[in-house]
């Protein structure tokens, strides 16, 4: 059976959870993503292998984030309903076939699914339920914040106030959706800044990292209550240009006037996301070698079963090991552990 990591992306409306899945899909199919043997791909439908569910859709929402980028005064709405995207892993041998050897299953969810405040016949918040059916047995959530809410504005004397992190970003539901969900043990959470090119040209970026500390501190310490969650990691990315938020009103615009669409480090969380599992499969592997070994009487008698089993677990670990690393040495400048 391949190995399956599930991802959910959580986030406000409009925070851009659907413009990061287009904004890395060419990065993620270009050659230089290739690790070694390794490459990864929208994954076929199952009907029709010809043909791909989620490349098309992904190209799709690619060419409505540029036309948005090219001419602002076109609103790009919120995502309607939740949407799948599936990649796979693809292994090629000495003799040029491939197999795949790790499944990505990334679902995209109404950012109201997290911060609808209405409650049901039970009191609970429904867009906490709502969201909770997803994140349940998820390996991996994305946790989108949006900038410009954590930063803006700034005061006389320097200091970002972020005035409107509490209303637009809401980490107190954005927590309570991912703590209180059944997740898989040994979680991942990814705090994903999103269009942070509004700070990167000015090298903001250390200056945006200590906001995101001083705000969402005592939001991650809560997470941390929940014993599954094993690893909280932050990034930022840029997606769809700079923009700013202008009066009362939540307006998003290009503000640096012919800056053409150039998404950067969309890729880091998906790479985060695929270390993970690698680290997963390699335990599981090492497990099921280990799990024979001990529990089955007769080893003696199927030695030679074994030995393959074990031999195929060891040449897979190592090359798992390998790929796992390279992924490392992309993350090590780009990727912060909390």
């Amino acid at each position: 059976m391949i190995p399956t990591v599930k991802i959910v992306m959580t986030g406000p409306t409009g925070v851009g959870k659907t413009s990061l899945l287009a904004a890395m899909y060419p990065h993620l199919e270009t050659p230089s993503f290739q690790f070694g043997d390794y490459e990864l791909c929208p994954a076929p439908d199952k009907e029709n292998p010809h043909t791909s569910p989620t490349r098309a859709k992904l190209v799709e929402a690619l060419n409505k984030i540029k036309e948005f980028s090219e001419n602002p005064t076109n609103t790009y709405g919120g995502t309607p309903e939740p949407d799948e995207f599936d990649y796979q892993l693809l292994y090629e041998n000495d003799n040029s076939q491939k197999t795949t050897e790790l499944l990505l299953q990334i679902w995209d969810i109404p950012g109201g699914f997290c911060t609808d405040t209405e409650q049901d016949k039970n009191g609970n918040p429904t867009g906490t339920v709502k969201a909770q059916k997803f994140l349940n047995g998820a390996d991996v959530s994305f946790w989108c914040i949006d900038c410009i809410a954590l930063m803006e504005p700034q005061s006389h004397n320097g200091q970002w106030l972020g005035e409107k992190n509490d209303n637009i970003n809401k980490p107190d539901l954005m927590v309570k959706c991912l703590a209180e969900s059944s997740i898989n043990e040994g979680h991942t959470v990814i705090i994903v800044l999103m269009r942070a090119e509004s700070y990167s040209q000015d090298e903001m970026y250390e200056v945006l990292y200590q906001q995101l500390k001083s705000r969402i501190a005592q939001y991650v310490l809560e997470l941390r209550k929940n014993r599954k969650i094993d690893k909280v990691y932050y990034c930022a990315v840029e997606t769809t240009g700079c923009v700013v938020y202008q009066g009362t009103e939540r307006e998003r615009y290009i503000v640096r006037a012919g800056e053409r669409y150039n998404p950067k480090h969309c890729e880091l969380p998906v790479l985060c996301a695929i270390q993970h599992s690698l680290e997963k499969t390699v335990n599981q592997i090492q497990w099921k070698a280990y799990r024979i070994a001990r529990r089955c009487p007769f080893i003696r008698f199927l030695l030679p079963f074994y030995w393959q089993l074990n031999g195929t677990s060891k040449r897979l670990e190592k090359r798992l090991r390998k790929v796992r690393a390279e992924i490392g040495k992309k993350l090590e400048h780009n990727l912060f552990e909390w």
